[in-house]
């Protein structure tokens, strides 16, 4: 079994190359990694201008390097989901309906190690392009803002990346699920709106994944963190792989 995963693992990472989703998604890291400290920095100059242009004054008080990191944390979470939901939509159904699935499961090959296989490669990927945007994000903030905390920010990042491969441990589930990638997309977005909304709640909202990124606020500015939603996520990718894994081991090729 062990052999067969690191098999399959080699063609998740070529199929990343091929489809170009390591691509994609450094490039997403980088343009996040060096726009948020850009326009934290140069937002009292926007302003000024567009004022302008109207006979507006506007002022904003000072800019600093906390600035750019809600900007990144932003921006690169809510850009940043839509992005894994496109790229891991079809990862099973695609295969399911394009009979590739088809041909590895007559090997055989455990499917447990596809599913697997499949969230390990995710795991890689995200890795990588978030590793972009973490250099992109520390050299030009630690440029523009000096006092930049760059040991707690990388640190910090731990938690978005949890936020992001929670979301891909969704759609790849679904995935396994469903026979078009389509119906996995809209489930993923269904979950991250829920979660969101949960995330509202007084007695249930500690435990929503969609909390985790925010934490990683509090760690860079050096202040408690609460690893609550942070279980929450670990809890919820264990019950949708469970799930993901009961559905796909009763899928026959001829569905």
């Amino acid at each position: 079994m062990y052999n067969t995963y690191l098999t399959l693992l080699a063609k998740e990472w070529i199929e990343s190359l091929r489809t170009s989703r390591l691509l994609i998604w450094t490039v997403i890291g980088v343009f996040f990694g060096i726009l948020s400290p850009l326009s934290a920095y140069f937002l009292p100059e926007i302003l000024s201008l567009v004022g302008a242009t109207e006979n507006i004054i506007i002022t904003i008080g000072s800019i600093g390097y906390q600035d750019a990191l809600k900007q990144y944390i932003k921006n690169f979470t809510q850009i940043g989901t839509i992005v894994v939901i496109i790229l891991y939509m079809g990862s099973i159904a695609q295969e399911k309906s394009d009979g590739s699935l088809s041909f590895l499961l007559v090997r055989p090959v455990d499917r447990i190690s596809i599913l697997l296989a499949k969230i390990t490669g995710a795991k890689i990927i995200i890795a990588i392009g978030q590793g972009a945007a973490i250099l992109c994000m520390t050299l030009y903030s630690r440029y523009l803002f000096p006092d930049f905390p760059i040991a707690r920010f990388i640190v910090a990042n731990l938690f978005l990346f949890i936020y992001f491969l929670t979301i891909a441990v969704i759609t790849i589930s679904l995935s396994a699920m469903v026979t078009k990638p389509i119906i996995a997309a809209i489930g993923s977005l269904g979950f991250w709106i829920l979660f969101s909304v949960i995330a509202m709640s007084r007695q249930l909202g500690n435990y929503s994944f969609t909390q985790v990124s925010d934490q990683m606020m509090q760690m860079t500015e050096g202040f408690p963190v609460s690893y609550t939603p942070t279980i929450g996520a670990l809890v919820l990718m264990i019950v949708v792989i469970g799930i993901a894994y009961w559905r796909f081991s009763r899928w026959e090729c001829t569905d």
